[in-house]
């Protein structure tokens, strides 16, 4: 009969047990286990869990843990976790210490040493816990403005995600993020992105409308940003990118062309990811369509640039184990901002690592990010005032 009666008779045998059990002595209570694991075959840890746990729901003494960190601890926790654009604990632990340093460095910092201490503890299961109940679920609805390229097709090679180079820096996925609200109709701002594979970094681009000249002009633009040399480019099908203007610049600079399957994003995983973590969390789904509108998307991007690739840490999959289940376990290595990822990279000269350093300790991140946020609100009271909703 050992593990075959049905989950809710164990439950009702287990709970029938919980009162002698918390009366028992040390070997009585090791009698009841035996007799239970006997009777239910469930687990022994379990089913010790299980009594425990009845026994608590009626009335029983439950200790509890003394907490380690104050309020003052939380709130602290609270601004350098909003500072951060609400990292996940773990990528908030990865760069805690350089986000203090940071702040102090340039006179924010406004606790003692042990709150600093404490933050500096802390992992990063301990922070979401604290963190927990000030998350908000920002869910935003998606809409897609690409058409397909008919031009060159059979010249421009098409590569699966797994096939492109991650061996080196140099070689970027591109995407248009379309800024048209609930109307894809008329002329209105896109978001050219542009990421590293390798390292993550992010180059930032507001065109208007989608014309090919117009793109190709901005990823100019933003392509000499980047601090190592662009070796390949990769694109979904859109013909803003799959025209004659994008092969011919690729030919004349060396630069490898190619792009993903028709209707498969994940051909284009990163770019993808970027879209909505580093553009639509700054700047919304709402419509852009204005003269205006598009220098303060131009300035914001070249703050959000310098808060993402020297300031936010992301995790890359190192390996994958697959089981017989079905299932499959994703590795990840530790969190490192684009910025360190740069640094480590031994294609990246040491006079550009130089001027990264400087860049570095030049950067104020409160200053930084109340100047994005200042941007944001500005682009938010412009929609407001054209009387779009979101």
């Amino acid at each position: 009969m050992k593990g075959n009666l049905p989950m809710n008779v164990r439950r009702i045998i287990t709970a029938k047990m919980a009162k002698d059990y918390m009366k028992a002595s040390k070997r009585g209570k090791g009698k009841i286990l035996d007799s239970l694991e006997e009777l239910t075959g469930l687990n022994r840890s379990y089913l010790a869990r299980r009594l425990r746990s009845f026994s608590s729901h009626q009335g029983g003494r439950v200790r509890k843990r003394r907490c380690k960190y104050s309020k003052e601890d939380e709130r602290a926790l609270v601004w350098v976790w909003r500072l951060m654009n609400f990292a996940c604990g773990k990528r908030l632990k990865a760069v805690m210490a350089e986000v203090i340093d940071n702040l102090e460095r340039n006179g924010h910092w406004g606790y003692g040493e042990e709150v600093k201490r404490h933050l500096l503890e802390m992992s990063s299961s301990t922070i979401d816990r604290r963190l927990r109940r000030y998350r908000l679920d920002m869910k935003r609805r998606r809409r897609a403005t690409t058409k397909p390229g008919t031009l060159l097709r059979s010249r421009i090679p098409v590569l699966w995600f797994h096939e492109w180079w991650e061996d080196r820096p140099g070689f970027v996925e591109m995407d248009l993020v379309a800024h048209c609200g609930a109307s894809p109709s008329g002329e209105y701002i896109n978001t050219l992105n542009t990421v590293d594979v390798k390292t993550g970094w992010v180059v930032l681009e507001a065109v208007m409308g989608k014309s090919r000249r117009y793109t190709l002009e901005a990823f100019d633009r933003g392509v000499r940003r980047f601090p190592f040399r662009v070796l390949g480019i990769h694109s979904d099908n859109g013909s803003e990118f799959i025209n004659d203007h994008f092969y011919n610049w690729c030919l004349n600079n060396g630069v490898n062309f190619s792009k993903g399957r028709p209707y498969k994003k994940n051909d284009n995983p990163r770019v993808e990811g970027k879209n909505y973590t580093v553009v639509r969390r700054a700047v919304g789904y709402w419509r852009y369509d204005m003269g205006r509108e598009l220098e303060l998307m131009r300035e914001l991007y070249l703050k959000l640039e310098d808060y993402h690739n020297y300031f936010q840490p992301t995790s890359k999959v190192t390996r994958k184990e697959r089981f017989g289940d079905g299932r499959v376990r994703k590795v990840y290595d530790i969190p490192r901002t684009p910025y360190q990822r740069v640094l480590e990279s031994e294609y990246v000269g040491d006079e550009v690592k130089k001027e990264l350093r400087e860049r570095h300790r030049e950067l104020d991140l409160y200053q930084l990010k109340g100047e994005i946020d200042r941007l944001i609100n500005k682009l938010y009271r412009s929609v407001k005032r054209k009387g779009f909703e979101e």
